[in-house]
């Protein structure tokens, strides 16, 4: 389920319903294996799996907007896109971006 999560991902498609399909379970019976092994939903590892892949490409790819990373990792519009990423990292996306973005001749870290 892991690799295949990382295979498709961005596909904005995926929800509960294929994520069980892919595992032949329930979606019931899914988000229980999920909160036992990771103490979160399945959904909600999507959703984390997504803004993780959000903030690799904010700072590494400056000339795309954040709404096409948005739609790269998998959000449907920029506004939801961007309300997550609010939510989950108490910051904008374009605000993560400066604040990560390379500086000429420093090498930095992401976190």
């Amino acid at each position: 389920m892991l690799h295949w999560l990382e295979q498709e991902y961005a596909n904005p498609e995926i929800g509960l319903a294929e994520m069980a399909a892919q595992l032949g379970i329930g979606k019931r019976q899914l988000n229980e294996r999920f909160r036992d092994l990771f103490g979160q939903t399945a959904y909600a590892y999507l959703i984390q799996l997504r803004l993780r892949k959000a903030k690799e490409w904010l700072p590494s790819r400056p000339d795309w907007t954040v709404r096409r990373i948005g739609e790269a990792v998998g959000f449907r519009d920029a506004s939801h896109f961007v309300a997550t990423f609010r939510q989950k990292e108490g910051m904008t996306p374009e605000t993560y971006r400066k604040l990560y973005a390379a500086k000429p001749g420093k090498n930095r870290e992401l976190d």
